[in-house]
């Protein structure tokens, strides 16, 4: 699956979840994002690591947003202990970019930063707008707490997202590196005789 792909994939499952909600339809959106993630992984070349930062980043959106949610910044028509499924389902669709379309935040924390600030922001006033939910009635500060929600967690989804890759190509080179040294023992031995 190319980045473009993903992409639209992705804004896809954020239409499927916000127009699925604010129509009724709250299934629509968890299906489209559990298509894309399960389309994401099979496609991609480290599936442990792709698997690990979707559950991760799934785990974490969840617990913030629905802080927020405790905290009256985010309001929807079902109330419950956490968000609904619907917005739930946006964060493991969000993790399917970080290996893919938004690389080139890696390296860049202050960009990262601002990358969150600007666009947590636009999407949850956007998903507002469009009748899914509802933001705090300060909407001044429902958005600067976003946007405060949003620059501290795309640099620490960046961060992770590279840490669960390079710990599966570090186990890859070290189990690489122990069949080499294996298989060249017995060699070692046979020349020495």
């Amino acid at each position: 699956m190319g980045i473009l792909l993903r992409v639209i994939a992705y804004n896809l499952v954020w239409a499927a979840c916000v127009l699925g909600a604010a129509n009724g339809n709250t299934w629509i959106g968890p299906l489209a994002a559990l298509v894309t993630v399960v389309g994401h992984i099979a496609a991609s070349r480290q599936r442990i690591a792709e698997a690990k930062l979707i559950a991760t980043l799934a785990v974490l959106g969840l617990i913030v947003d629905s802080a927020l949610m405790h905290a009256g910044i985010l309001r929807f028509t079902e109330q419950a202990l956490i968000v609904p499924l619907w917005f739930a389902a946006l964060w493991p669709a969000f993790a399917t970019l970080l290996n893919t379309a938004l690389t080139w935040l890696r390296g860049r924390p202050m960009l990262s930063v601002l990358f969150g600030a600007l666009g947590g922001p636009f999407a949850y006033f956007s998903g507002a707008k469009l009748g899914a939910l509802q933001l705090h009635d300060n909407l001044t500060l429902a958005l600067i707490v976003i946007a405060i929600e949003w620059a501290v967690v795309t640099p620490l989804a960046v961060w992770l997202a590279q840490r669960f890759e390079a710990s599966v190509n570090g186990q890859s080179s070290e189990q690489q590196s122990t069949d080499v040294s294996e298989s060249a023992a017995p060699v070692a031995l046979e020349g020495g005789n």
